[in-house]
């Protein structure tokens, strides 16, 4: 397996020799095969490798049985490690718990990132998450990004993992004697994403396609290929068609119908990302009412409130900004 992740690294450019990397690390099956492929490669690619491992103290003796495995097999292979704790128990669903665990995640890892000046952030991700992740974002009903979400390099973010399947990581660990913990939280299906590997996924490859992960991670690879050339002729559209102003962005009427819907779409959320720096709470609805305004033959002025964001129709002139405090 470990010929495979290095062809899969070198074809996806994750790493270079010199590099350095911090890398999540929960002891599960997938981090821990994650950390012996990385420790593998450190000699000869002169890596340098931080380890982090995050107690979310959810699971009591069980969570604390975890970090002491961690720091052992980290002092074993002679890694840097550090610890974190979660200290939120605010309330709230299962999803809202898993979003909150994923945001602090990343957001540490980040932190460290940046405190240890490494050059990207490994997560131990295999194909069978991908395929996973991909029903997750099809059902809550995302649009071409979220489908393609799980990606091999994500800005600093690397899943050197992600063209094995589960088994096989299991296979080399059990190659190696290598031990590892497992969360009995991953089999309660009061998660959703939980739902969908243990019930979903199973269904659909005994009874539609026993291939049907490794189709799913096909077709991200052809979605992501489309959205990577979107995104670059976007960006070409936002500096032709986007002027800068005191208030925001503006940009001509004619400008903006003459494009295709799916130009229209994707510069619409490249204009709300510079306007306030995320795109949070901007969905597919907010999209077409702006559609509806924009393209409509009134000639009076318009205007349509999203959360912060004033986009308003002045002739023909489609202006968008930050609404004023009131």
């Amino acid at each position: 397996m470990i010929k495979k992740l290095q062809n899969f690294c070198f074809r996806h450019k994750l790493f270079l020799p010199n590099q350095s990397l911090v890398v999540g690390f929960s002891g599960g099956p997938d981090s821990t095969a994650l950390v012996l492929f990385l420790n593998h490669l450190k000699k000869s690619w002169k890596l340098k490798i931080f380890l982090l491992h995050i107690n979310y103290g959810l699971r009591g003796k069980a969570s604390l049985a975890d970090e002491k495995f961690c720091f052992k097999m980290a002092k074993k292979l002679a890694l840097p490690i550090k610890l974190v704790t979660y200290k939120s128990f605010s309330t709230g669903g299962s999803a809202n718990l898993e979003e909150r665990l994923r945001d602090f995640r990343y957001s540490e890892l980040e932190k460290e990132r940046e405190k240890r000046k490494a050059d990207w952030i490994a997560v131990g991700h295999t194909l069978d998450d991908s395929a996973e992740t991909f029903l997750f974002n099809l059902i809550r009903g995302a649009g071409l990004r979220g489908l393609v979400a799980l990606r091999a390099k994500n800005g600093k973010i690397i899943r050197p993992l992600l063209g094995v399947r589960k088994k096989e990581i299991l296979a080399f660990l059990k190659e190696k004697k290598q031990s590892f913990r497992l969360d009995k939280s991953n089999q309660s299906l009061k998660f959703s994403r939980n739902r969908i590997r243990l019930q979903l996924l199973p269904e659909l490859e005994k009874k539609y396609n026993p291939q049907i992960k490794k189709r799913l991670v096909d077709l991200q690879e052809h979605l992501l290929d489309v959205e990577e050339w979107l995104e670059r002729e976007t960006k070409k559209l936002f500096l032709e068609l986007v002027r800068k102003e005191n208030w925001g962005w503006s940009m001509e009427r004619k400008s903006y119908e003459n494009l295709s819907r799916a130009e229209r779409k994707s510069l619409f959320r490249l204009i709300m990302f510079n306007l306030q720096g995320n795109l949070k709470n901007i969905s597919a609805n907010a999209f077409w009412e702006l559609e509806k305004m924009i393209l409509s033959n009134k000639s009076k002025n318009q205007e349509i409130f999203l959360k912060k964001t004033r986009i308003y129709r002045q002739g023909e002139k489609i202006i968008f900004s930050i609404k004023e405090e009131e």
